[in-house]
């Protein structure tokens, strides 16, 4: 299993970070590995939520939103024949106009991937607590 946590400000309101981030078709605009995200369930955002994507060493991964308190956390669960993943977003107010993210993730290689994982495990962990923030951060800001 490989775990990695992050913790960042973003200059946005706790309801627009949540909103962005809950809405996976934008995890590609901050996410280098994820693409071609599409929600495949009917109705607005919120518990049992899917969506299809593609991700760069998973393959073709099946996210289902599984945790839901609006707009204080949301987690995910994303399964593809290569990895199976739990993400937890929790956003707290950190004044009027900053959220404070805390991002939790579990990911767990399968099939032959999974031999390689105690190799990936510390490069995995280092990239994901370094770059994702930060990358989420910017995009949030960027308008």
């Amino acid at each position: 299993m490989i775990r990695a946590a992050w913790r960042i400000r973003i200059e946005r309101p706790v309801e627009d970070v949540f909103d962005f981030v809950v809405d996976l078709e934008h995890e590609p605009d901050w996410n280098p590995d994820a693409s071609n995200a599409v929600r495949t369930s009917p109705g607005e955002i919120g518990l049992g939520t899917v969506w299809e994507q593609d991700f760069r060493r998973a393959g073709h991964v099946v996210s289902t939103i599984d945790g839901w308190e609006r707009p204080r956390s949301v987690s995910f669960h994303a399964a593809s024949d290569a990895a199976e993943a739990r993400v937890r977003f929790e956003f707290l107010p950190a004044d009027e106009q900053g959220t404070e993210v805390a991002c939790r993730v579990e990911l767990a290689l399968k099939g032959p991937q999974r031999l390689t994982e105690p190799l990936l495990r510390r490069r995995l962990q280092q990239r994901l607590e370094r770059e994702r923030g930060p990358q989420l951060k910017a995009a949030l800001e960027r308008d």
